[in-house]
């Protein structure tokens, strides 16, 4: 949301380069003139981003310092023994956020439970063979050998996502290391990565399918590498029906697909979505709908709080940092109040 002055303030600022042209006395004039702009600065001021720039480059603390004052023996200066640079994971997704207190992890291992519960539970999951596409820096790969005992393989396009994992999985137990395979390409010809013969039993992308150019290549690819009754299950996005219903809204929406890369072909609504699986040829199709504010609006206001315990911590952020987690969250707080998408859990089936 726009971070507007206050109306005597904005009143003031809006009337005051009138005044000025209309005052005589020249000296009335350089007040007018040095009060509009300290009007100006104080609005300015206000706006946190903008602070949080002059706090930088004047080197000003926003928080509390690590540093202690003369009156204390330590103080705070011992937090930063305290931090672990080393990540415990390395979780990349839109989370479900359904509980109190969650972390990033959380939602992200929420999100992707959500998909294997609308695969059918642990029940259906444990011991298959999966594909896993997108599967970032590995965490899910990870979590779906570890918690349901599935032989993974893993496929990203990312260099960096890539060797990441892959040192990671160096790390695992030998009993973990040999249930999961990590591949680096396309998901959109899964032929250049797979073996004909190579099937599964379930095909997963979590978070990552409007992203591919195209989703429905990468679905006509998918069917061909199921086992007979096998499944794929996506969290995915769909275009909420009505979306578009005043042009500043497809304009904004076209930004953010553009920013996001983001095809447009991808952008269709739930029934079209449904219709695009029956006609590359699968079957027992499910699409549940999920409320933005589970999605986007948990994850707006994690990342809202989370800069600020940051910065309450006296970990300071640089302005590029601090700014990346803002600008997230007020994309995600317009994705909610735009109404333009809707989260969904998709799952189909290979004909038998």
């Amino acid at each position: 949301m726009a971070v507007l002055p206050p109306l005597p303030l904005a009143t003031f600022i809006l009337l005051a380069p009138i005044l000025y042209h209309f005052s005589s006395p020249p000296a009335l004039s350089v007040v007018i003139l040095y009060a509009h702009s300290a009007s100006i600065i104080i609005w300015l001021t206000s706006i946190p981003e903008i602070r949080l720039l002059l706090q930088t480059v004047l080197g000003f603390s926003s928080g509390r310092a690590l540093s202690h004052s003369p009156s204390e023996m330590y103080g705070l200066q011992h937090t930063l023994y305290n931090i672990d640079v080393s990540p415990q994971g390395y979780w990349f997704n839109m989370g479900l956020w359904d509980e109190k207190n969650m972390v990033f992890a959380d939602g992200c291992r929420a999100l992707v439970h959500k998909v294997i519960d609308a695969l059918g539970g642990q029940d259906k999951v444990r011991n298959t063979r999966v594909l896993d596409v997108g599967f970032g820096c590995g965490d899910s790969c990870f979590m779906m050998a570890e918690e349901y005992g599935c032989n993974v393989v893993g496929i990203t396009i990312e260099d960096s996502q890539y060797e990441i994992a892959q040192g990671r999985l160096l790390k695992l137990t030998d009993t973990l290391n040999s249930k999961i395979n990590l591949l680096k390409g396309s998901a959109t010809d899964l032929s250049k990565l797979l073996n004909p013969k190579d099937k599964f039993d379930i095909i997963v992308a979590v978070d990552c399918a409007y992203h591919f150019d195209t989703r429905w290549s990468f679905l006509r690819s998918s069917l061909g590498h199921l086992s007979h009754s096998g499944q794929i299950g996506l969290f995915d996005v769909a275009i909420q029906p009505n979306a578009f219903n005043h042009p500043l809204k497809r304009w904004l929406f076209d930004k953010i697909c553009s920013g996001g890369n983001i095809p447009v072909q991808n952008m269709v609504n739930a029934d079209e979505y449904e219709a695009k699986l029956q006609e590359i040829g699968y079957v027992d199709i499910h699409i549940e709908r999920i409320d933005v504010e589970r999605v986007y609006g948990g994850l707006a206001r994690f990342l809202k709080q989370h800069a600020a315990n940051l910065t309450e911590a006296g970990l300071e952020l640089s302005f590029g940092n601090y700014n990346r987690l803002i600008t997230v969250a007020k994309v995600l707080d317009l994705l909610c109040w735009g109404k333009w998408i809707e989260p969904v859990v998709v799952t189909a089936k290979k004909p038998m």
